[in-house]
């Protein structure tokens, strides 16, 4: 499937053929498989079913990536489901009935998709995600302000310090968050109680080839 709009739709019976390419280009892109900056509770909540504000959430989501693609809401979603089982290695996932833990890593793996491939969304992402830690993860891979959306940079939440030099500091234990310019200039300027407070964002340990921890 193209990520361009305009580029044709695919006919109902040569979507599966069409796309098993694209969703072996996809395997292994994107902030990872299960758990990358995930953060689940103390338990898994694999016993109760996805909720109303989930299932809004992952309906508004794939709306917005059939109307960037140009291609129908049904054939979009069915793809997005595959790209989830290729992903994350879970089961076909039936948004009618599935589990609040199932629904949580799908609206993880559309939203990675849509911010790694720029796609915009009718609200600010911050909104859909169901899994904060892991959409903070996500901002920080592909360069998205956590709080806009805008292509973005990297704020250290925790302060490297004066008369270091940023390129020889190892900053891998540091707390950090992407911000575009705007964001960033505030977070200076407010403080990281304040931004967070205002927000609702901060700033994790990011790992790309691993996990993230909670800031």
């Amino acid at each position: 499937m193209s990520l361009y709009r305009g580029k044709g739709r695919v006919a109902a019976g040569a979507y599966s053929r069409r796309d098993q390419g694209v969703q072996g280009k996809q395997c292994g892109h994107g902030a990872g498989g299960v758990g990358a900056g995930s953060d689940r509770g103390p338990y898994e909540e694999k016993g109760r079913h996805i909720s109303a504000e989930q299932r809004k959430k992952a309906y508004a989501t794939m709306r917005d990536i059939s109307d960037y693609t140009g291609y129908l809401p049904e054939e979009q979603k069915q793809w997005l489901k595959y790209l989830y089982i290729c992903r994350t290695g879970r089961e076909y996932i039936h948004l009618s009935d599935c589990s609040m833990d199932e629904a949580r890593e799908f609206i993880n793996v559309i939203l990675d998709y849509a911010l790694e491939n720029g796609i915009p969304l009718s609200e600010n992402a911050l909104e859909r995600t169901d899994d904060i830690n892991r959409y903070l993860y996500a901002c920080l891979l592909y360069k998205k302000c956590a709080v806009c959306g805008r292509p973005g940079e990297i704020h250290h939440e925790d302060a490297i310090g004066m008369g270091n030099d940023r390129r020889q500091v190892d900053d891998s234990g540091y707390r950090k968050i992407c911000l575009c310019r705007l964001h960033h200039t505030m977070a200076h300027q407010m403080g990281a109680v304040s931004f967070r407070q205002m927000y609702r964002v901060y700033g994790i340990v990011f790992a790309p080839e691993g996990r993230s921890a909670a800031g």
